[in-house]
């Protein structure tokens, strides 16, 4: 009898530690980007630069600069996905060209998704109110704010969701990304959301009372004593970036990959992986 499967985040929290026990380059990774963001956090600190809201000011937080921590979350998608030619060395980690092309990947994302619907909101102002000074909203062109507005919104939403893989088609070197990511998805949109919803809940609430320990420790202890909690906070913006990671490749094993195989027809590619996988497990 097969055993029971643990919890997306638990497996996520157990992977990432056993990784960083056990990877060099991850736990270095993770060490020296953290150490960075700290160092940036202090010298932003220091020179006064703040930000201001609700009219007060705050120092900027290392979860500010989480996307320094892309080398750590894409070593994680190569160990889980068993992708070749994994990085070797640090300078290699960082010198990686699919950072470039996940920025590119976002560009046509926004291009295709984003454009459109900025163009169709317009267009139903334009249509409900028009763009002259002073114009005043009668009922209908309310109602059709209103309903429309969600609407175009909601449908944004459900396009972008369908892109949640993306990350892993870009660290897979696909040579159509967006494409392979959003046909993943189709069909398995709720199912993949009530998977990751918990998990990315609970790492969200994580991070919520280190951000009000900074804002404490700015105001009781002042430059001294950012240092120890920008470093902390740091260090905890890693972990939880690489179980981040973690949680999301493991949720397309379960919700795309492992169900392949008992499909009739020939083998795909990922089904392939994920007999390699279950091989590799057994072994």
């Amino acid at each position: 009898m097969p055993q029971p499967q643990p919890g997306l985040l638990k497996a996520g929290v157990l992977f990432t530690w056993q990784s960083l026990n056990e990877n060099a380059l991850l736990r270095t990774s993770v060490l020296a980007t953290a150490l960075g963001v700290t160092l940036l956090c202090l010298a932003l600190a220091g020179f006064g630069a703040v930000y201001s809201l609700e009219g007060s000011n705050g120092v900027f937080s290392p979860r500010l600069f989480a996307i320094l921590f892309l080398p750590a979350e894409f070593l994680i998608y190569d160990l889980i996905q068993g992708n070749p030619d994994p990085r070797a060395s640090l300078r290699a980690l960082y010198l990686d060209m699919r950072y470039l092309h996940m920025l590119w990947a976002g560009i046509k994302v926004a291009a295709v998704f984003l454009v459109p619907y900025v163009g169709a909101v317009l267009l139903l102002v334009a249509a409900t109110s028009g763009f002259e000074k002073g114009a005043k909203l009668d009922l209908t062109g309310a109602t059709g704010l209103m309903i429309g507005i969600p609407v175009l919104t909601g449908t944004l939403l459900y396009l972008l969701f369908r892109l949640v893989y993306l990350p892993l088609a870009v660290a897979r070197r696909d040579t159509a990304p967006v494409g392979n990511a959003f046909r993943e998805t189709g069909g398995k949109t709720w199912s993949i959301g009530c998977a990751l919803f918990w998990p990315y809940v609970a790492l969200t609430l994580l991070t919520v009372p280190m951000e009000l320990l900074g804002t404490a420790l700015e105001r009781r202890l002042g430059f001294v004593g950012l240092a120890p909690w920008f470093l902390f906070d740091a260090l905890l913006t890693g972990l939880v970036t690489c179980v981040s990671a973690a949680v999301l490749a493991f949720s397309r094993w379960r919700m795309i990959l492992e169900p392949l195989p008992e499909q009739p027809g020939p083998a795909s590619d990922a089904g392939t992986e994920a007999e390699q996988k279950r091989d590799k497990t057994q072994g």
